[in-house]
């Protein structure tokens, strides 16, 4: 890349100048003053050298007069030009991930770079917006305002999701269905209705509307840990997701369809009810093994959050992985958490050097797999019963040793397939754990509900007559109206995500086109919040009820059914279509199996509210905004409690 001599003659090498700081000198040495204009000349790619207008609105196509260039020693015309947006586009990506570094610099640090940092993206965010003009033909939907164009949305969106949302809220109440806004380099078309839902998950637009350049752009890199090469076997694998390949990639052999085969295995040995049922068994047998642990002669003080990120969430890591995972790194559940705590930052894909503590986090975290991934197979017999079992010791769920396998036959190092494991326990722990938390919070905070949930889960736990000991039908558990009910509710209220998906083809919603390249957003937290939906006489929507999805018979008994409150359109904290989580039914078993275990098992004294220091609280938990639009939100504060046991396991 190479900029005009009115600046100084900079030579840089593609590799510098396609990294963050390459990138930021690049807009340094480019940044005029007052009304003039720059002009940047680009040769990192094959086409025709073009140039690209920064810092002045210039219209595409429009001459550029001799005397407003900022390169010397030009002759010949200039002429706006939105070409190279390749170039553009990343080094925008690039630039607008800096500002995440500011949370992990001291405040005196952070407050100076952020005020740098923004002056530097909004620089590139505004030679995007005027070399890069949406072309998509006829009405366009309703633009969000952006202050500061190109980078205050996408800050507020990545910092401060919940008040991004609320500003979202605002238009779509003015009668908007659509609301269009910038996100880096994309455009984002953020959708609700149920019109609009049905079409952004429909079956039919599988291949049109995907997840998979978030994948290959930001997930693959950094949570899965692969390299270029290994990224780009995705981006070059076009045979879709279903089980018959797109026309015209029917010559790629079945085990190489990636997408496929990742999105089947995880379908197959996570959804079908004949590999979840043995994984169930273990989680409720390892999670009563660890509540047999407490006496029953004394009272031991315990907390909500320290039962639900310790015991139990380490019972569904050894039912998943086996008990081995745990055996040989005592500390992983630590481990796994404090990985759990930098993962935005880690998917954001800033420098090592620049924010190290994520990347370290996650080393220490997926080394833990992989000397767990060296020890299960080695000498493990995959020509024997155990490698068609549903569950064995060694790999756990046949889901693991599936793509354990499925990952060595297409020849991914272990250090990649170990990271992908470990976001594997990532998509089913960071989301049920805090739900699991939220639902004892609710029921244990409320005498008469806690009373009315035992009554009801002693229909399908129960005492064995000649042992003494619990026996759980864990089917009949889940299908308990006001379990049920309270599950649903819980994850209507906690769960928080914009579901993202790229649009490979042109589609249209609510009679605007939606053009090819840009990004379609379904967001939870207006669908989920939904006044005319949700909200009764007496319960409105934005509180929680646990009877919300209850209706009562006519008859004298009053018998409760279960029957949510809203439509599949308004309701989606698993996704939907193709892409809806496969692990949904097992995070339901298991959640739903540790709420009856507490509550049937010991008698329970509830001392009061603390902060996560363990300090008094002068309030309950509330959802912790900072991860809004992340996933599940946390509670910000903690239940401490007594309990002493009173059955037998």
């Amino acid at each position: 890349m190479r900029l005009g001599k009115g600046h100084g003659t900079t030579k840089l090498g593609n590799s510098l100048a396609r990294s963050p700081l390459g990138v930021l000198h690049c807009w340094l040495q480019c940044m005029g003053g007052g009304r003039w204009t720059s002009i940047r000349k680009c040769r990192s790619h094959t086409h025709p050298p073009t140039y690209v207008i920064c810092m002045r609105v210039v219209e595409v196509g429009q001459l550029v007069p001799r005397s407003e260039r900022r390169v010397s020693g030009q002759a010949y015309p200039v002429v706006a030009s939105s070409a190279c947006k390749p170039c553009i586009q990343r080094a925008l990506m690039e630039l607008s991930t800096l500002t995440s570094a500011i949370w992990a610099l001291p405040e005196e640090h952070g407050v100076v770079l952020s005020s740098l940092i923004i002056l530097l993206v909004s620089s590139g965010a505004l030679a995007l917006l005027y070399s890069q003009k949406d072309a998509s033909p006829g009405p366009r939907p309703k633009a969000l305002r952006d202050p500061i164009p190109g980078i205050f949305n996408t800050v507020q969106f990545a910092s401060n999701n919940d008040k991004f949302m609320k500003r979202i809220k605002n238009v779509i109440e003015a009668g908007h269905s659509i609301v269009r806004f910038s996100l880096g380099p994309k455009t984002v078309y953020l959708v609700v209705g149920a019109q609009n839902i049905r079409t952004f998950f429909s079956r039919d637009l599988v291949h049109d509307i995907t997840n998979q350049e978030q994948m290959t752009r930001f997930a693959l890199p950094t949570l899965y840990k692969m390299k270029a090469d290994e990224v780009r076997r995705w981006e070059e694998d076009n045979s879709g997701v279903t089980k018959t390949p797109i026309r015209g990639t029917e010559h790629i052999p079945a085990r190489q369809r990636l997408w496929y085969n990742y999105e089947h295995i995880y379908a197959e040995y996570l959804g079908k009810q004949q590999y979840v049922r043995p994984l169930v068994a273990m989680f409720t047998r390892n999670l009563g093994q660890v509540l047999q642990s407490y006496p029953t002669d004394q009272w031991t003080t315990i907390s909500i959050q320290d039962i639900c990120r310790g015991q139990i969430a380490q019972a569904a890591i050894s039912a998943l992985f086996g008990p081995n995972m745990v055996g040989l790194s005592p500390d992983f559940v630590d481990r796994f958490w404090d990985f759990d705590k930098h993962v935005f930052r880690l998917v954001m894909g800033l420098p090592r050097w620049m924010n190290p503590a994520p990347s370290k986090a996650h080393d220490r975290y997926t080394d833990c797999i992989e000397k767990w991934l060296a020890d299960a197979s080695d000498g493990f017999d995959w020509d024997g019963d155990e490698a068609e079992a549903d569950w064995e010791p060694r790999f756990g769920g046949r889901a693991v040793r599936e793509l354990y396998k499925w990952m060595k036959e297409t020849d991914w190092r272990n250090e990649t397939i170990a990271a992908t494991l470990g976001a594997l326990v990532f998509a089913l722990n960071s989301n049920s754990i805090p739900t699991t938390a939220w639902m004892l919070m609710e029921i244990l905070a409320d005498a008469s509900l806690l009373q009315a949930v035992r009554e009801e889960v002693a229909t399908a736990v129960t005492t064995d007559a000649e042992t003494g000991k619990l026996k759980v039908d864990s089917q009949k558990l889940v299908e308990l109206p006001l379990l049920q009910s309270i599950w649903t509710e819980t994850l209507r209220l906690r769960i928080n995500f914009n579901i993202g998906r790229d649009v490979k083809q042109p589609v249209t919603l609510s009679g605007y086109t939606i053009p090819k390249g840009s990004l379609l957003q379904a967001p939870m937290s207006i669908a989920h919040y939904d006044e005319s939906i949700w909200g009764t006489a007496g319960h409105p929507a934005s509180e929680f009820w646990a009877e919300r999805h209850i209706k009562y018979s006519d008859q004298a008994c009053s018998k409760r059914s279960y029957a949510m409150a809203g439509r599949p359109t308004c309701y989606f904290p698993f996704g939907g279509g193709a892409n809806m989580c496969p692990g949904r039914q097992l995070a339901k078993f298991e959640v739903l199996t540790s709420v009856a275990l507490v509550v049937s098992c010991f008698d329970i004294e509830v001392q009061g509210w603390t902060k996560m220091d363990g300090s008094p609280s002068d309030r309950p938990a509330e959802s912790d905004l900072r991860y809004s639009g992340a996933g599940a939100m946390p509670p910000d504060r903690d239940l401490k409690m007594q309990w002493r046991r009173i059955v037998e396991f």
